[in-house]
C-alpha cells in the first residue's frame, strides 16, 4: 500500500485511509472470497464470491483467484488461511512475557519435537495466557514446513497476486471468537444455590479466624489472598468451537473464555464424500457439487447420515482426549458451536443435535457481524460455510504479527522495504528532474532578457553616440570601446563647460590684445582649440611683419610659443604657462 509506507495506515483500530482487505479460502472443490473495507472506526462488507471448481488441477484454482480478484475490483491486502492438516501444534507455558521475548525462545523449545529439521521449519505462535505474577505464558505454538507455505504462496503468485498475510486457520478461529462471538456462561442455579450457602459459612469462618488469631511464633502476620476467598467466585464454564474443513477439523476448546486445548482432526468433509462416492459408485466430483449446491436427496441421505456419525464419534473421542489433557482443571462442555462447510444444512444440524444434544449450534454470523459493527446489503450476506474467511479478515485487524510469510518475505519479498525505495529513488529523480526543469526555464528567460538587453544597447550606442558595432558579438569589447569613444568626447568638451569658460577666453583676449593684425596683415586661415594645445596657421604681408609678430607672441601673458612661425605663412602652436596649468 502506498500509503503505508511513510505514513502509517492505521493506528490502532482506527484507519486513516480507506482500505479494502480481500480474504480467499482455497479448497480442491471451491474457492470464495470475501471482500471487508475498513474506513475510520466502519467496517463494510462489500463482496462475497463462492466459485465451484470443474475440476481438482491446480491451475483451475489459480484461474478461480483471477476470477474473484477481477469481480471484487481493487483492494489493497490479501489474505489467506493454511489448513490446519498441514500444521504441527504444541503448547508450552514458558517463563517470560512479551512476544519478541517468546518469538527468540520457542524455536528451541520446540525443535526436539519436529518431525523435519528447524531450518526448514516457520513457526508462528498464539499466547493465549500471561501470568504476570509469575511472569509467564501459555502459547499455542504451530510449525509448518516451509515448502507447504511456500507452495501457498507461489498458488497466488501464478494468479498473479501478491499474498501479504497467510496466517494458521486454528488462530484466526481464536481471534474471531475472542471479539466476535458472546461468551455468556451457563450456569446451574442449584450450583448458585448451594455456593450462595457456602460463601455466608465462609465469610462467617474467616471472620471468626481473624478476630482469634493475632501473630504467628515467627512474628509474621497470616496473610490471606484474595485468590482463595470464595467471596471471589465466577461461575467457569467451556464450550467447544468445531470447524469442519474440507480436509480437516479443527476444534478449539475454550474455558472461561481462553483456550485451553487443540485439536484437528485429520480428516474432513471430502473424506466422508469419497467413501460415498465409492459406496454409490457415482463422481466424486458431480456428489461435491450436489452436496455444496443444495440438500442432499434421499439417495445420498442415508450414506451422508452414517458419515456423519463417523465424524462425530472421532468428536466425541476428543472431547475424552480434552477431559484427559487437562485433568482437574476440565470443566464440562455447556456449548458446542459448528461452523464451516455444509453446518448451515438442516440434515447436518438434526444429526449434530440428535448426537451431542441441545448444547450445539451453528455459529451465528449475522449476530457477529452485528456486534463487530460490520454494515452489508442483503445480497452480500454470509453463512457459516464462510466462517473462515471472516476469521482471516480479522486477523489482518486483531493480530497482523500472526503472519507466515514474515520469515520469507524478510529472505525474498521484502515488499515494503522495496517499495520505500522504489519511492525514494522515484521522489528523488522526480525534485531533480524539477529543478533542472525549473532552472532551465529561468536561464532561458533570463537569456532572452540578456539578448533583448544588449541589441537594445547595441542600438542605443549607434544611434546615440554613432559608432557602427556591427559584427562585434562581445559586450565587453562594445563597453569598452563606447567607453574610449566617450573619453575622448569628454576631453573635447570638458574644456568648454562652465567651470572653464573663463580661462578659454582670456587666451584669446591675451592674443587679441598682443597681435595687432592690421598692421602686420595678418590673415588667420585655421585656428584649434584644445584642452592641452592651441595650433594656429595663416600669414603676415612681409618679413619684417614676421620679425613683428614674433615679438608680440613672446609678449603674450598665458601663452607660451611652442614653435616659432619661420616663413611669411607659418603654422604655430601655442600652450598655457606652467603658472595656467593648475587653474584650468
Amino acid at each position: 500500500m502506498m500509503h503505508d509506507i511513510f505514513v502509517p495506515c492505521r493506528l490502532g483500530n482506527y484507519y486513516l485511509h480507506k482500505t479494502r482487505i480481500l480474504s480467499i479460502e482455497v479448497t480442491p472443490v471451491i474457492v470464495q472470497g470475501l471482500l471487508l473495507e475498513y474506513s475510520g472506526k466502519l467496517i463494510t462488507l462489500k463482496h462475497k464470491v463462492v466459485i465451484p471448481l470443474k475440476d481438482f488441477a491446480s491451475q483451475t484454482q489459480v484461474n478461480a483467484i483471477k476470477k474473484i480478484v477481477s469481480t471484487v475490483g481493487t483492494f489493497d491486502e490479501v489474505v489467506t488461511t493454511l489448513s490446519s492438516s498441514a500444521i504441527i501444534f504444541k503448547e508450552l507455558e514458558l517463563p517470560f512475557l512479551g512476544r519478541e521475548t517468546l518469538k527468540m525462545v520457542i524455536p528451541f523449545e520446540v525443535e526436539n519435537v519436529l518431525p523435519f529439521a528447524l531450518d526448514d521449519a516457520v513457526i508462528d505462535f498464539l499466547v493465549t495466557r500471561e501470568d504476570s505474577e509469575k511472569r509467564s505464558s501459555t502459547v499455542l505454538v504451530a510449525a509448518v514446513r516451509k515448502e507447504d507455505v511456500r507452495s501457498q504462496f507461489e498458488l497466488f503468485q501464478k494468479a498473479d497476486i501478491s499474498l501479504h498475510i497467510l496466517t494458521v486457520d486454528v488462530f484466526a478461529l481464536y481471534r474471531l471468537y475472542e471479539v466476535g462471538i458472546d461468551q455468556e456462561p451457563a450456569v446451574d442455579t442449584s450450583v448458585v444455590k448451594t455456593n450462595s450457602f457456602v460463601l455466608t459459612w465462609w465469610a462467617s469462618l474467616r471472620k471468626k479466624i481473624s478476630g482469634l488469631i493475632k501473630r504467628t511464633p515467627t512474628d509474621q502476620p497470616i496473610v490471606m489472598h484474595q485468590d482463595n476467598v470464595l467471596h471471589n467466585f465466577q461461575p467457569k464454564r467451556s464450550e467447544v468451537l468445531i470447524d469442519i474443513g474440507f480436509d480437516s477439523i479443527k476444534l478449539l476448546y475454550v474455558q472461561s473464555g481462553k483456550l485451553g486445548a487443540v485439536r484437528v482432526i485429520p480428516f474432513g468433509i471430502a473424506d466422508g464424500l469419497q467413501r460415498i462416492s465409492q459406496e454409490l459408485n457415482v463422481s466424486y466430483y458431480d456428489l461435491v457439487n450436489d452436496m455444496f449446491s443444495s440438500a442432499p436427496t434421499e439417495k445420498y441421505a442415508t450414506s451422508f447420515t452414517h458419515e456423519l456419525k463417523i465424524m462425530f464419534d472421532e468428536i466425541a473421542r476428543t472431547f475424552l482426549y480434552f477431559q484427559q489433557q487437562k485433568g482437574l482443571d476440565y470443566l464440562k462442555t455447556h456449548r458446542i458451536i459448528l461452523s464451516g462447510f455444509y453446518t448451515q444444512k438442516p440434515l447436518f444440524i438434526d444429526q449434530a443435535k440428535n448426537y451431542f444434544g441441545s448444547i450445539v449450534e451453528v455459529i451465528d454470523i449475522p449476530k457477529i457481524l452485528k456486534k463487530l459493527g460490520i454494515s452489508y446489503q442483503a445480497k452480500e450476506t454470509i453463512s457459516s460455510e464462510q466462517t473462515m474467511l471472516l476469521a482471516s479478515c480479522f486477523a489482518v485487524h486483531n493480530s497482523p504479527e500472526n503472519n507466515l510469510l514474515q520469515e520469507l518475505a524478510q529472505k525474498s519479498d521484502n515488499r515494503i522495504l522495496y517499495v520505500q525505495l522504489l519511492v525514494m529513488i522515484c521522489a528523488t529523480a522526480i525534485c531533480i528532474g524539477g529543478t533542472w526543469w525549473r532552472s532551465s526555464q529561468e536561464l532561458q528567460l533570463w537569456q532572452t532578457a540578456y539578448n533583448t538587453s544588449k541589441k537594445q544597447f547595441v542600438n542605443t550606442i549607434e544611434q546615440q553616440m554613432g559608432i557602427d558595432l556591427k559584427g562585434e558579438k562581445n559586450l565587453k569589447t562594445m563597453v569598452e570601446f563606447a567607453e574610449d569613444t566617450l573619453k575622448r568626447e569628454r576631453v573635447l568638451w570638458f574644456s568648454f563647460m562652465k567651470q572653464h569658460e573663463a580661462s578659454i577666453l582670456e587666451y584669446l583676449q591675451d592674443l587679441s590684445i598682443a597681435i595687432d593684425r592690421v598692421s602686420l596683415g595678418l590673415d588667420l586661415r585655421q585656428m584649434h582649440l584644445d584642452y592641452e594645445k592651441i595650433t594656429m596657421s595663416g600669414s603676415v604681408k612681409s618679413f619684417e611683419a614676421l620679425d613683428v609678430f614674433d615679438e608680440e607672441l613672446q609678449e603674450l601673458k598665458l601663452l607660451t610659443v611652442v614653435e616659432k612661425p619661420r616663413e611669411l605663412s607659418w603654422a604655430i602652436a601655442l600652450q598655457p604657462k606652467a603658472s595656467q596649468k593648475g587653474s584650468v
